[in-house]
C-alpha cells in the first residue's frame, strides 16, 4: 500500500502563548488587514488532514468531523499538523469577521501517513456534507485515478479544492495539487520570494505565505512553522469569501477570479515558480467581476430544429430569458416566446424563418455589484436544417465601471 505524507517543512523557532496578533506579515502580504466582510452566513471548509485539537479556541470553529484512519467519530489530533493548518482558517476569521465552520477530517495517522483510501473517502465524505471548500495539505507523488475522480467529482459539484503544492524544492507533480480542478497552491516567505523548498511546475496556480507561519501548537499556544501546508489555507479562505460574496460562480470560475486577482511576481505572467502570483484578498473581492468577464465560457454546442421551433445547448447555464435576442440580417429583432431548461434555450418563434437566410442568435449574462455591470455571452449565426452555426463567437459588451463605459471586441 503506498503512502502519502503531509505537506510539511516543520522549523519550530519560538512558542509563545498568547494568540496570534494581526502585524504578522502573513496576513498582511494577502491584504487581510482591514478588510471587513461580516456576513451571516458560515462558510463550510473541511481539512483533510491529522484532525484538530479541541480547546476553548477551536470549539468555536469546529463543526464535527470523522476519522477515516480508524473508521470512528473521534478526530482528536495527536500530530499537530491539522490544528496548525485549521487555526490559520480560525485567525482570518477573527482578522475579516467570515464565520467559518471547520468540519476536521483525518485522514493522516500519527505518525503522519496517509493513504489514498483514506483521503478519496474523506474527499466523498466532504462532499456528502456540502461544504464549501476542501483544504487538502497532503501530498503524493504518485498519480491516483480514484483520487483524481475524488476531486473532480467535488469540483463538479462546484466545491473548490485547494491543495499544497509540496515542498521538495523541484518540479516534481505531487498530487492532489497537480489535477487540474485543484487549487495548486505555492510558498513565498516574508520577502515575497518563492520560499526555497516550495515546488515549482506548469501546475502552480498561485502562491501564499509558507515561510515563518504563526500557528497554533497542540497545547493552544503558538509557535513559527513553515511549509505549502500552511499556504492552502490561505486560499481555502479566500475561495470560500468568495463563493460568499458570488454564491452562483462555480467552483472553475472561483479558481479563475482567484488566479487573475494575484499579484503578479517571476516572469512577467503566469510562470511555473510562482503561478499566476501572490493571492490578494482584497483584489479579488473588489475584481472578482472584471476578472471573470476575461474568461467567459459560453460555448454553443448544437442547434435542433424540429417543427418551427428549436433548441440551443450551451455549455454554461442560462439564468435570465431577457437576455435572449434574434435578429435577421437586417438587424431586425424577432418576437419570441423562449423556455429555459439551465443549459439548454428553447426558442418557440413568432415568425416564420426564411430558409436561405441566415440569423443571429444572443444570449447575454449580466453580472452586477455596486459599482458596476458586465455582460458577456455567446453570438451565433445560423440557418435553419444545419447542425451546427454557420458562424459563432465569444463576446463582451457593456462594460461599465466608475462610469466608464467601453465597447470590448468580440472574442472569436
Amino acid at each position: 500500500m503506498r503512502k502519502m505524507i503531509i505537506c510539511c517543512v516543520v522549523a519550530v523557532v519560538m512558542i509563545f502563548p498568547s494568540s496570534i496578533t494581526y502585524a504578522q506579515w502573513e496576513y498582511e502580504k494577502v491584504e487581510c488587514n482591514g478588510l471587513e466582510y461580516e456576513t451571516d452566513t458560515h462558510i463550510k471548509i473541511a481539512v483533510i488532514d491529522s484532525g484538530i485539537v479541541k480547546n476553548d479556541i477551536t470549539s468555536e470553529y469546529i463543526a464535527g468531523g470523522y476519522n477515516f484512519v480508524d473508521g470512528n467519530d473521534d478526530y482528536t489530533d495527536i500530530l499537530g499538523h491539522g490544528t496548525k493548518v485549521s487555526s490559520i482558517l480560525m485567525e482570518l476569521s477573527k482578522m475579516t469577521g467570515v464565520n467559518i465552520d471547520i468540519l476536521a477530517l483525518k485522514a493522516v495517522n500519527d505518525q503522519g501517513e496517509s493513504t489514498k483510501e483514506f483521503i478519496v473517502k474523506a474527499v466523498e465524505h466532504a462532499i456528502a456534507q456540502d461544504v464549501d471548500v476542501i483544504n487538502i495539505s497532503i501530498k503524493s507523488h504518485t498519480d491516483y485515478a480514484s483520487l483524481e475522480a475524488a476531486v473532480q467529482k467535488a469540483a463538479d459539484n462546484d466545491i473548490v479544492v485547494v491543495a499544497a503544492a509540496g515542498n521538495d524544492d523541484s518540479a516534481i507533480y505531487c498530487y492532489p495539487a497537480s489535477y487540474d480542478c485543484v487549487i495548486s497552491v505555492g510558498g513565498i516567505e516574508p520577502g515575497g520570494k518563492k520560499s526555497w523548498f516550495s515546488n515549482y511546475n506548469d501546475q502552480i496556480d498561485v502562491m501564499a505565505p509558507a515561510d515563518n507561519i504563526t500557528t497554533m501548537e497542540l497545547d493552544g499556544s503558538y509557535g513559527i512553522h513553515g511549509g505549502t501546508s500552511y499556504a492552502a489555507p490561505f486560499v481555502s479562505f479566500q475561495a470560500g469569501i468568495l463563493k460568499k460574496l458570488r454564491p452562483y460562480l462555480s467552483a472553475d470560475e472561483i479558481m479563475q477570479v482567484i488566479r487573475e486577482t494575484s499579484i503578479d511576481c517571476g516572469d512577467i505572467g503566469r510562470d511555473n515558480y510562482y503561478g499566476y502570483g501572490v493571492i490578494d484578498y482584497m483584489n479579488a473581492m473588489q475584481n472578482c467581476d472584471k476578472a471573470l468577464i476575461q474568461y467567459s465560457n459560453w460555448e454553443p454546442m448544437s442547434i435542433d430544429d424540429s417543427d418551427k421551433n428549436f433548441s440551443i445547448e450551451l455549455s454554461k447555464g442560462v439564468k435570465s430569458a431577457g437576455s435572449i435576442h434574434i435578429t435577421d440580417e437586417f438587424y431586425n429583432e424577432l418576437l419570441l416566446d423562449i423556455k429555459i431548461n439551465d443549459k439548454t434555450i428553447v426558442v418557440q418563434p413568432k415568425y416564420v424563418y426564411e430558409a436561405d437566410t441566415i440569423y443571429s442568435l444572443t444570449v447575454e449574462d449580466t453580472v452586477s455589484s455596486d459599482h458596476e455591470t458586465l455582460d458577456e455571452g455567446v453570438r451565433m449565426k445560423f440557418r435553419l436544417n444545419e447542425d451546427m452555426p454557420v458562424e459563432k463567437s465569444l463576446f463582451k459588451s457593456n462594460v461599465e465601471y466608475d462610469d466608464y463605459m467601453t465597447e470590448m471586441p468580440v472574442i472569436d
